[in-house]
């Protein structure tokens, strides 16, 4: 993280937190006066003061949930706006999905994001696309929402305090991840960001189309298999460490895995690790664990086992657990490394559960394939 961030992050955190000092001032002074005529004031002004404590960390939690829909809605909005089409709009783990037309909710959470909405593009014009309003739109719609907070809150100080608490509270958090999003951070795909590498070139901007019509596909039903080859031909200069060219190049694995090309899978994967010195923390995560499980269902040499199966990676597949190719990958774990069977039996039972909640159909049939290779090897070496 740059040092320039650093220091407009302590400063975000040093103004809310004396404005939430103001405001616990001005609570404990409004409960000093509403009891100041009662005969059991010490009691009384005790239990104001565990009303204030109750009254901040409810409008904390009710402020960030309320700005995550926001912020995704001001996506959805602005991308509506400049011909985007809906496919799905996620709030924590509940993903809302257009399946046939009609809006569906299952199960799907990306470890560091709260939410999330993707959309369907346009079709490009003279190379590229509307994309500024699609990613600026959630910034926008928190410092909206923000503004309108910090009116109403001064309008409604005096007459419900309480109430007054709770906006403010809202408006800081919209304020502080309207920032959040819009500054860009190194290391972090956010808004801010991805609408600096977008900018860069026309090849970026392809790259970017080509990422939200491949989920757009994906979300609908298919698989990595169906995406046309050519559409993954990187430019001869495509800088690997932007985003958008990276996950071109990762949806190229994913079409050997899915063809069950494996070793020419595992050798991209392995290129990319070794080459792509900024790829996001997770986009990093994600190929060593389908290098993990290609090696388990491959040549299964424990050394190679072991220098991948890190204690960062064990910790990585457990915030992911809910993933189907976790799943799948700690079935095959269990069953061919571990050798432990109620366990192994426990994630596959955990894959079966899955296939109601999974919002990717597509996806999920190839985990069943995998599911199926995973048996057949664990048979052969019976």
């Amino acid at each position: 993280m740059k040092k320039g961030w650093k220091a407009i992050y302590i400063i975000m955190l040093l103004i809310i937190g004396m404005v939430l000092g103001y405001i616990v001032n001005q609570l404990v002074e409004y409960a000093a006066m509403a009891d100041a005529a009662n005969a059991s004031y010490e009691v009384d002004f005790i239990a104001e003061l565990l009303k204030v404590e109750f009254v901040i960390i409810g409008g904390l939690l009710f402020g960030f949930f309320f700005q995550i829909i926001v912020h995704e809605s001001g996506h959805l909005i602005f991308g509506r706006l400049t011909g985007y089409k809906y496919v799905s709009f996620r709030i924590l783990s509940h993903i809302f999905i257009n399946k046939n037309g009609k809006l569906t909710r299952k199960r799907f959470k990306i470890v560091g994001t709260a939410g999330q909405c993707l959309m369907d593009p346009p079709e490009m014009v003279n190379g590229t696309i509307p994309y500024i309003l699609y990613n600026l739109g959630g910034c926008l719609m928190n410092f909206i929402c923000s503004l309108i907070c910090l009116i109403l809150y001064f309008v409604l100080r005096d007459s419900a305090p309480w109430l007054a608490v709770w906006i403010m509270l809202t408006a800081l958090i919209g304020i502080f991840s309207g920032l959040l999003n819009l500054i860009p951070i190194k290391g972090l795909s956010n808004d801010g960001s991805n609408i600096i590498r977008i900018g860069k070139s026309l090849e970026a901007r392809h790259a970017f189309w080509l990422q939200l019509r491949i989920n757009a596909i994906m979300t609908a039903g298919g698989r990595c298999r169906e995406i046309p080859e050519e559409w993954l031909v990187l430019p001869d200069h495509a800088d690997l460490n932007n985003d958008t060219f990276c996950a071109t190049a990762i949806y190229r694995f994913c079409l050997l895995y899915d063809n069950h090309e494996f070793e020419q899978a595992k050798e991209w994967a392995e290129k990319l690790l070794e080459t792509v010195d900024r790829m996001l923390p997770i986009q990093r995560m994600e190929l060593k664990c389908e290098l993990l499980l290609l090696e388990i269902i491959g040549q299964c040499r424990k050394d190679v086992i072991d220098q991948l199966y890190t204690k960062e990676l064990r910790s990585y597949i457990k915030k992911t657990k809910i993933y189907i190719s976790r799943m799948v990958l700690m079935y095959a774990y269990t069953k061919l490394v571990s050798k432990d069977a109620a366990e192994a039996g426990n994630y596959y039972a955990a894959f079966k559960k899955a296939a109601d909640t999974c919002p990717f159909a597509g996806e999920y049939e190839a985990q069943k394939e995998m599911i199926e290779i995973i048996n057949n090897t664990a048979a052969k070496c019976c």
